[in-house]
């Protein structure tokens, strides 16, 4: 059983606040600062797929609340190289677990932790624990359901993939419902886009794998 959603506030802490110091080191490697730094999330119509040509490193497009912005990987750990962080200039940061969000920090609202077990069958339990913009916690449990539709041409920033698209249903237990949709690669499981509501009623985050920074 792989644990995909674990409660990594303190590490996406450290993580920030290194990200805000200095160019932290660790095994995985990171990008340089200067091109994690000086990418903001914005309602402006900037060609995210240009910008995403122009550079190197690992980037994702992303929608957030309305703001879009091209971010590049900014620290890779955990055994398997399972967490990346990406943050953009404005400091909003995105944790990402097995190539999904699991936390974010510097939103209004902010996911503080979302748990779930990646290779159990549906359906599943979730539990969620996010922060509002007053500052108050909350916490849900949901149970998820899934399934996936055969293999479709999908157009990503810099190329086109045959993706299947994977519908999850989750039922919170204050009756509200959060509808998820993910695309990934067969071959391998790698998830290159998705579309998700993090808890009852948000705002969803949506992101789309530009450059990726795993190999194979």
């Amino acid at each position: 059983m792989i644990p995909l959603w674990e409660d990594q506030r303190g590490r996406l802490r450290a993580v920030s606040l290194c990200l805000l110091l200095t160019s932290c080191t660790q095994g995985g490697g990171t990008t340089p600062m200067s091109d994690t730094l000086g990418i903001y999330l914005g309602p402006d119509e900037t060609d995210l797929s240009a910008q995403a040509g122009a550079l190197p490193h690992a980037s994702i497009a992303v929608d957030v609340r309305g703001n879009r912005g091209l971010l590049v990987m900014a620290y890779q750990g955990g055994a398997q190289g399972e967490h990346t962080y990406w943050q953009a200039g404005d400091e909003a940061t995105l944790a990402f677990s097995n190539g999904r969000p699991f936390a974010t920090a510097g939103l209004e609202e902010n996911l503080l932790s979302y748990r779930f077990t990646m290779d159990q069958p549906t359906p599943s339990v979730v539990e969620v624990h996010w922060q509002d913009a007053q500052g108050l916690d909350h916490h849900a449990r949901g149970i998820r359901t899934a399934s996936c539709s055969s293999p479709a041409p999908f157009e990503l920033p810099l190329t086109t993939l045959s993706l299947e698209r994977c519908h999850e249903h989750i039922e919170w237990d204050r009756g509200a419902s959060s509808e998820n949709t993910l695309w990934r690669l067969p071959s391998t499981g790698h998830i290159w886009a998705g579309d998700v509501q993090p808890w009852p009623d948000a705002e969803p985050i949506r992101w789309q794998v530009a450059r990726p920074w795993w190999s194979g």
